[in-house]
């Protein structure tokens, strides 16, 4: 599967689904700071003119939910991906937000620390 079948397959797929060369989409991309974006351009890379530029496919892969990888077709893992924060265990979330009440010394002195425990952890491991 090529790069525009890829896309065209994401837009029939998203909810709602969305037209590959309308306006919605078109509206999503200048959300997602693709500026530049015209409804004319997926008309240039279903037509094989035009190629898509860098910030295009990273506003693709936001709007799909899906890695750039997987547009670009060197995976064909076109998973969804979840919102780091919304994937991580309870006490991830804790920790993170601790982690970044504190001041940039303070987080460095934890930083050590965790790589200190981690490191002693390994060596406990490999005896």
């Amino acid at each position: 599967m090529d790069f525009y079948e890829r896309f065209e397959s994401l837009c029939a797929a998203h909810d709602p689904p969305i037209s590959p060369s309308g306006l919605e989409l078109e509206k999503l991309m200048k959300a997602q700071g693709a500026e530049t974006f015209t409804r004319s351009t997926a008309g240039k890379w279903k037509e094989n003119q035009n190629i898509p530029r860098c910030d295009f496919i990273i506003a693709l892969a936001h709007i799909f939910e899906t890695s750039t990888d997987y547009l670009l077709g060197l995976t064909e893992d076109g998973a969804r991906y979840s919102n780091t924060e919304s994937s991580m265990a309870e006490k991830e979330k804790r920790l993170l937000r601790a982690f970044s009440a504190l001041d940039e010394s303070d987080q460095s002195e934890i930083i050590q620390y965790i790589e200190f425990k981690a490191n002693r952890n390994k060596y406990k491991q490999a005896k």
